[in-house]
């Protein structure tokens, strides 16, 4: 039986949400074809990896660096009745996984990535929501980490699957990408609400830079896009 995204309700926390409009996109995305075998990156409440489990996948791997992501992940996953043997959890950086190990197809990550050159961090108090949030000053701190990754340990079979907002200018992204070797392909794109601490560093800008990062007025409020990115070999 599918279950849909919004009929799913997960276990969450002041500094860990239980939902994304990154993991809607993902899980939309591979309602289309479950993955057997799954790796589920920064994998916070688990929506990821536990709707692709209802949905058709035989295992997930769930991967977070924060102790509170894992115990709420457990969480999630004991309240959906989902069987030990079918999951693993990994409470350690990703670049210490190794997806042939684990037999993985396919690798899903929503990474921190507010630019904080344009949004002070110091401006979250609760240190989840930092580590959340915090990308690093242009925000592609862990994104270029885990291209890096990708290119030496990505499987020929897998698809790695990249959640990136269009402030970080994700033309530049996928240049990059390919020059480490890797085949990159924008899958999916959502206009959303830029949240309003972007304002002030998004007039600033020029109409240049404003349409480098895919940023247009509607009314009042400034819009943004949102992506899902494949990555193969």
């Amino acid at each position: 039986m599918t279950i849909q995204f919004d009929k799913l309700h997960l276990y969450s926390n002041k500094g860990i949400p239980d939902k994304t409009p990154f993991s809607r996109m993902m899980c939309e995305a591979l309602s289309r074809e479950p993955p057997k075998r799954l790796l589920d990156i920064g994998c916070g409440s688990g929506i990821i990896g536990i709707y692709a489990l209802l949905n058709g996948s035989s295992y997930a791997c769930f991967n977070d660096i924060q102790e509170d992501a894992m115990h709420l992940t457990q969480q999630n996953l004991n309240h959906q009745h989902i069987t030990e043997s079918s999951y693993s959890l990994l409470n350690i950086p990703f670049q210490q996984i190794d997806p042939a190990e684990y037999q993985l197809d396919a690798l899903f990550f929503n990474p921190p990535q507010l630019p904080t050159d344009l949004v002070p961090i110091a401006q979250y108090n609760d240190q989840r929501e930092r580590v959340f949030r915090d990308g690093g000053a242009d925000g592609r701190n862990l994104i270029d980490q885990f291209l890096e990754w990708l290119a030496q340990s990505l499987p020929a079979q897998a698809g790695a699957y990249l959640g990136i907002s269009s402030v970080l200018a994700v033309d530049n992204v996928l240049k990059d990408a390919e020059q480490m070797g890797l085949v990159a392909i924008k899958k999916c794109a959502t206009p959303v609400p830029l949240r309003e601490v972007f304002y002030p560093a998004v007039d600033k800008m020029s109409e240049e830079e404003q349409a480098e990062r895919e940023l247009s007025r509607l009314g009042e409020q400034w819009i943004k896009k949102i992506y899902i990115i494949e990555f193969r070999k």
